[in-house]
């Protein structure tokens, strides 16, 4: 990692300097003679170095979560992590930045009003200017979305064109749903038709033929640029994490891709991250939590499952970052969740909806008939409702009254389908199977 305080081993120069292995249990390796080391330093384990971050601290040894395959370790040494020398292009002690930062640093002109950050569309380079300092994560928040849905045009297709809970750009949304129900569709037609700066798209502990699939089909995709056709792949950003590699890359992944995200708000852009899903974090989180012999909860996770999908979550919304010219940028964050069997009562995803505003619950028999997509729009919801009024009225004030309407329809005719299961349905003069074909006219 460039700019890393942390040693590799050909410059270790003192054997004070390097630990020694102590065990290693899968991703999980502890290390002794690890005195001086911090919590949440990156380390370099054996002589291939593989990459690690200490998440324990007992004395003089440390646990280690390796970010890599750990099957060629026999008892190599560990560097211990030097102090991080002090830096020109740290940033000084703030109020909003208590810590010194160190940046890269490649010459760069750190001037005020100077543009760090760069985008480039169609070969043209379009810089967002930056303040006086150019600290990431500094601004301030405005919680929440706001007034601006963030959702998938109703000329591209069906997710947007049904009375789908709309979520907003800075909000959060989970698509919880039983395999093969369509999630990975659902974030793919996302990431290629909304109405965001940039994608960031995260496949953690996905298979590996639906990454190389968003390789191969987003390139063929565009879209209208400042009235230039452009490749949809120039906006967007694939952190791969597959199933066969580490499971602790899985957390890695995650928080790439939201520091990725949080980089392109503080730009000034829109910025709508997809997490692919977040089930296969939570299962790396309770191998690992089981590895350090840690108190298992509810079906083995740990206790701070809710505390990380908490922490994870709330990074979205929108921002006025500080310095000048003024930016203003999001971050939405959409993510998928897989339980077991469709049980939503699983803790993932229990602890989930209780974290985000926008749920799209995938019905597995919607699924099993080839309706797609699998959303049911009875138990589905969106918390943005009220925050979305000012918009409906200026741009389409009928579209409520008939979101109600649809939404009615839908209700009476799953009242109808529970009837008909126990008697046998006759066409009567009160209307009732015309009602029903028009609820199914809806995609029920």
């Amino acid at each position: 990692m460039e700019g890393s305080a942390v040693p590799r081993l050909a410059e270790a120069e003192r054997e004070s300097l390097l630990g020694a292995v102590h065990g290693v249990s899968g991703p999980v390796v502890t290390a002794t003679r690890m005195a001086g080391a911090a919590m949440y330093e990156l380390v370099r384990v054996g002589h291939a170095e593989l990459v690690g971050e200490i998440i324990r601290l007992e004395g003089d040894m440390a646990t280690l979560q390796v970010y890599e395959e750990t099957c060629i370790l026999a008892a190599p040494p560990v560097p211990v992590p030097r102090p991080p020398l002090p830096s020109p292009s740290s940033c000084p002690p703030t109020p909003s930045c208590p810590f010194p930062v160190p940046f890269p640093h490649r010459g760069w002109d750190w001037g005020k009003g100077q543009g760090w950050g760069q985008s480039y569309w169609g070969g043209r380079e379009k810089r967002k200017g930056a303040g006086e300092r150019p600290g990431m994560g500094t601004g301030t928040g405005t919680g929440g979305g706001g007034a601006h849905p963030a959702s998938v045009g109703p000329q591209r297709g069906r997710v947007g064109d049904r009375p789908v809970p709309r979520c907003v750009q800075g909000g959060t949304t989970a698509i919880p749903g039983a395999f093969g129900c369509g999630k990975t569709v659902i974030s793919q037609s996302l990431s290629k038709y909304s109405n965001s700066d940039i994608i960031v798209y995260v496949g953690c502990g996905e298979r590996g033929n639906e990454m190389s699939e968003v390789l191969r089909d987003f390139p063929e995709l565009t879209m209208e640029v400042d009235g230039r056709t452009e490749s949809i792949m120039k906006r967007t950003t694939l952190v791969a994490n597959t199933s066969n590699m580490p499971v602790a890359a899985r957390e890695a992944s995650i928080y790439t891709g939201i520091t990725l995200s949080e980089y392109f708000r503080d730009m000034g852009r829109h910025v709508s991250m997809m997490a692919d899903s977040t089930s296969r974090w939570a299962e790396a989180l309770r191998e690992i939590s089981g590895r350090l012999a840690e108190m298992p909860a509810d079906s083995g996770y740990p206790a701070y499952l809710g505390a990380r999908l908490a922490s994870f979550y709330e990074r979205a919304g929108r921002a006025r970052c500080l310095g000048s010219p003024g930016r203003e940028g999001s971050v939405s964050i959409v993510g998928a969740v897989s339980p077991p069997g469709g049980d939503f009562s699983d803790p993932v995803t229990s602890a989930t909806l209780g974290i985000v505003q926008v749920f799209w619950g995938l019905d597995k028999k919607l699924a099993q008939r080839k309706h797609f997509p699998s959303v049911n729009w009875l138990i589905s919801y969106s918390k943005y409702l009220r925050a979305l009024e000012p918009h409906y009225e200026r741009l389409h004030p009928d579209f409520p009254a008939l979101r109600t309407r649809a939404k009615e329809i839908l209700q009476e005719e799953e009242d109808l389908a529970e009837i008909v299961q126990l008697v046998e349905w006759e066409r009567d003069g009160d209307g009732d199977g015309d009602r029903e074909r028009v609820g199914r006219g809806w995609g029920r």
